[in-house]
């Protein structure tokens, strides 16, 4: 693969034409702290160009690389790599910028064009190459080629897409401070061989023993915007994305990166009902409406961009699948104003049926009306013009599910979970880690089986895992015992503690026993029980009062402990 330095005087950029794919690299003035070592990418194609995720080159005692590729050119230099007498390293923004050449060109040509870009994991980890190691012990490398999550990943991660070696998001230990000050260390285990799934990790416990809190300082390491003293992760974390949902109205977590200096600013996804209005974070469900409008056009792009990348594609397809579980729907749609046309939305009119759905309906002012939506799915998108849909979508009415010809009316619980799956499938990459606060918030039991299921089946797909801040015994029933931090607060402080028995696949009431010490806790039908016992003399004749449709086991057991019933059925 060849691969050229165009300077900032060359206008003469050709889209495609050649047989083989070529690598432009280009002007970047990002600056990170001193040192500006970012290009920018686009891959020259046959049939048009592609742009990559940015590449950062450290050339040895020079701050400011593409300005050096400038002066190299004016000297009389071609810009065809490699620059002549030049010592220097590379590292991608994201390991994405490998997976993309390999499954446009083939191994050998991203393989060749590593080579060629002396880019610092492959020449590192595989190659022990001296130069190279000189190089990124240079303070330099630290502070610009990894300063980001993203580039840490690159390095940590991308020499095993050049031997064929999957990567896989790994166990990893955090500290953190809990609600005492206290410094405790929680080890999240994903790569275990047991048999069992060990994609999800559940944090449960009463209220306010601090499983939000662990989540917040987790979101803070991981922007590397600070954190208390002795706090953080213990080694380089193996994934490359976090996506944080919570919609619950109380929780604090980081809404965007704003404020912070970020060339990637995708390494951290936010979704819940909180977000940014002006220089103000705010709080209202429009948030939650833009945010799923916003992931299902991206589950559409990247069905297009990432199209020869398995872990990645058909997003759409997927949303169909997981999301269908739960909920049955034909598509999935965002408004768009009345007075647009089938032009404005897509491309080769004459070989696709139109994109656009109308239904009747009445205004305010009991007025008809006819609203209008266009169509997202796997099989309209390839052919719709997503900058325009983009352009268009009325935000405030989120995403619309239609069944027969209709929208679908669904509750609040139900349009949050679809939203939480949209969400989730329009940022999800390879290797990312999804962090979820108190889901069972806005679900009905039956919704909290379809979330475990809907995670482990997009989380297989994406080689992803997730941790789950929850009360939910129905969730601590699908995972296995190590995957389980329960949480309790005592006189002597915070202790994080794993049942003594398997979870998974458990008896609730002993889930619910362990957890939150149901057996020492009075049940409110208890205290009942007793009171009216004392009203009509006893136990045995409040028993003979019961209707027999009114009683249950567990009733009978309570009644029956007194009055000497060995079986109380019978």
């Amino acid at each position: 693969m060849k691969i050229i330095y165009r300077s900032r005087t060359d206008h003469k950029r050709q889209a495609g034409g050649g047989s083989e794919p070529v690598l432009q690299l280009s002007w970047n003035n990002w600056d990170d702290y001193g040192h500006k070592t970012s290009l920018v990418a686009h891959l020259q194609l046959v049939d048009g160009e592609r742009q990559l995720d940015p590449i950062k080159i450290l050339v040895a005692g020079k701050s400011f690389t593409a300005n050096y590729f400038e002066k190299l050119i004016e000297s009389g230099w071609d810009g065809v790599f490699p620059p002549p007498d030049t010592h220097y390293i590379s590292n991608p923004s994201g390991i994405t910028f490998y997976e993309e050449l390999i499954a446009i060109a083939g191994q050998d040509a991203a393989l060749g064009a590593a080579e060629t870009l002396h880019d610092a994991s492959l020449l590192a980890r595989v190659r022990d190459n001296e130069e190279a190691l000189g190089l990124i012990a240079l303070s330099e490398f630290r502070s610009s080629l990894l300063r980001e999550r993203g580039s840490q990943r690159a390095f940590n991660e991308g020499w095993k897409l050049f031997i064929g070696e999957d990567s896989t998001v790994e166990d990893f230990g955090f500290a953190f401070q809990d609600r005492d000050g206290t410094i405790q260390t929680i080890l999240f285990e994903f790569g275990s061989e047991s048999l069992l799934p060990h994609d999800v990790s559940l944090l449960i416990g009463p209220n306010g023993v601090g499983k939000s809190q662990l989540l917040y300082q987790f979101v803070e390491h991981w922007l590397q915007a600070g954190g208390p003293p002795d706090t953080g992760f213990e080694a380089a974390p193996s994934f490359g994305r976090l996506i944080a949902v919570s919609y619950s109205p109380f929780e604090r977590l980081r809404v965007d990166t704003e404020g912070l200096k970020l060339a990637d600013r995708a390494v951290y996804q936010y979704f819940g009902l909180r977000g940014r209005n002006g220089p103000r974070t705010t709080l209202s469900l429009d948030h939650a409406r833009e945010a799923a409008v916003q992931s299902l056009i991206s589950c559409a792009r990247d069905d297009r961009r990432f199209s020869g990348i398995k872990a990645w594609s058909e997003k759409l397809w997927t949303l169909h699948q997981v999301l269908g579980e739960a909920i049955q729907f034909d598509f999935a749609t965002v408004e768009v104003p009345a007075t647009t046309n089938r032009e404005t939305f897509q491309v080769a009119l004459q070989e696709y049926h139109s994109p656009l759905v109308e239904i009747p309906d009445v205004d305010s002012d009991g007025k008809a009306i006819t609203r209008r939506f266009v169509r997202i799915d796997h099989d309209t998108a390839g052919n719709l013009n997503l900058e325009a849909v983009k352009r268009h979508a009325k935000i405030v009415s989120g995403v619309s599910l239609f069944r027969n010809g209709q929208i679908l009316e669904m509750s609040s619980g139900q349009r949050l979970f679809s939203y939480l799956v949209i969400n989730l499938l329009g940022s999800i990459r390879r290797n990312s880690l999804v962090i979820i606060d108190e889901p069972e918030l806005f679900l009905h039991p039956t919704l909290e089986l379809a979330l475990v299921t809907m995670l482990k089946s997009i989380l297989a797909q994406y080689d992803s895992k997730a941790i789950v801040a929850t009360h939910s015994l129905v969730l601590v029933r699908e995972v296995p015992r190590d995957c389980v931090h329960v949480f309790e607060h005592t006189d002597e402080g915070l202790f994080i503690k794993r049942p003594p028995f398997q979870t998974f696949g458990g008896d609730i009431q002993r889930i619910s026993t362990y957890v939150f010490g149901d057996n020492s806790v009075s049940k409110p039908f208890e205290r009942w029980i007793e009171e009216a016992s004392k009203a009509v003399g006893g136990r045995k004749e409040l028993l003979a009062r019961f209707a027999p449709e009114d009683l249950n086991e567990e009733l009978l057991i309570e009644l029956g402990d007194e009055v000497g019933i060995d079986d109380p059925a019978a």
